[in-house]
C-alpha cells in the first residue's frame, strides 16, 4: 500500500507541475497572435514527443507491418472523434461559446494520460525513475496545459467549465499514472507497444488536423506573419530535450 501512496505522491508532483501552465493560462490574457504562437509550440512539441519517445522503441521492438496499423488506427481514432465533435457542433449551433475545440482539448488530454501511463511504468520499474520521468514530463506538460486554458480563454468557454478542464487535467495524469503502475507493468512488452504506436497516431493527427489549423485561424486577417516559427522551435527544442536527457 506504500508503493501506491509513493506513485500517488509522483502522480501529484507531476499534475502540480503541469497545473502551473494551466493556472497562467487562467490568469493571463493574451492576444490571438501570442494564443497562436503557443498553439504553434505545442504543435511542434508533441511532433518530437511522437517521434522521438514514442515511436523509436515501437519500430525496434514490432513488425514495421503492425506499427504502421496501429498507427494508422490511432489517427483513424482521432479523425472519427473529430467528426463526431463536429457533427455535435453544428447540431447544436455554431454561435455555442461553451463548445470550444473540443478535438483541441481531448488531443492534449490524450498526450497527458499517455504520459502519465509512461510515469506509471517508469514508476514500476522503480521509484527513483518515475519521479525522475515526472518532473522531466511534466515540465514538458506545462506548456501544453497552458495552450489549452488559452485557447479555451479566447474562444469564450466560461470560466466555469476553464476550472473544469483544470480539474480534468489533475485527474488524468492520476488515472495514468495509477494506470501504468498497475494495470500495464506485467503486461507483454508487445501490448504496450502497440498502445504506444496507436498513441502517436492519435497525437500526430491532433497536432496536424486541429492544432495547427487552429493557431492559423487565430491569425486570419491579421496580416503576414512569422509567428509558424514557433512550431519549429517547439519541435527542435523538444527533441534536443529529450535527447539529451537520453
Amino acid at each position: 500500500m506504500s508503493s501506491v501512496l509513493r506513485v500517488l505522491g509522483i502522480a501529484g508532483l507531476a499534475a502540480a507541475i503541469t497545473g502551473v501552465g494551466a493556472v497562467l493560462g487562467e490568469l493571463l490574457t493574451l492576444s490571438n497572435r501570442v494564443v497562436s504562437g503557443a498553439l504553434q509550440l505545442a504543435a511542434g512539441v508533441l511532433v518530437a514527443i511522437v517521434f522521438v519517445d514514442l515511436l523509436p522503441p515501437a519500430v525496434r521492438g514490432l513488425a514495421l507491418g503492425r506499427v504502421v496499423l496501429v498507427f494508422f488506427l490511432g489517427s483513424a481514432l482521432f479523425v472519427l472523434f473529430d467528426y463526431a465533435s463536429a457533427w455535435h457542433t453544428g447540431r447544436h449551433g455554431r454561435g455555442e461559446p461553451a463548445t470550444g475545440s473540443a478535438s483541441l482539448f481531448v488531443g492534449i488530454v490524450g498526450d497527458f494520460l499517455i504520459d502519465a501511463v509512461v510515469i506509471g511504468i517508469g514508476a514500476a520499474l522503480d521509484l527513483g525513475t518515475g519521479l525522475l520521468l515526472a518532473v522531466g514530463m511534466a515540465i514538458a506538460q506545462a506548456p501544453l496545459a497552458f495552450v489549452a486554458i488559452a485557447t479555451a480563454k479566447a474562444q469564450g468557454m466560461p470560466t466555469g467549465r476553464r476550472r473544469s478542464l483544470i480539474m480534468v487535467f489533475f485527474a488524468i495524469i492520476a488515472v495514468g499514472v495509477l494506470l501504468g503502475y498497475l494495470v500495464l507493468k506485467n503486461q507483454p512488452e508487445t501490448v504496450i507497444l502497440t498502445l504506444v504506436a496507436a498513441s502517436g497516431g492519435f497525437l500526430i493527427t491532433a497536432a496536424a488536423e486541429v492544432m495547427v489549423p487552429d493557431a492559423i485561424g487565430f491569425l486570419e486577417r491579421k496580416g503576414p506573419s512569422l509567428t509558424p516559427i514557433w512550431f519549429t522551435l517547439g519541435l527542435t527544442g523538444m527533441s534536443l530535450f529529450k535527447l539529451t536527457g537520453k
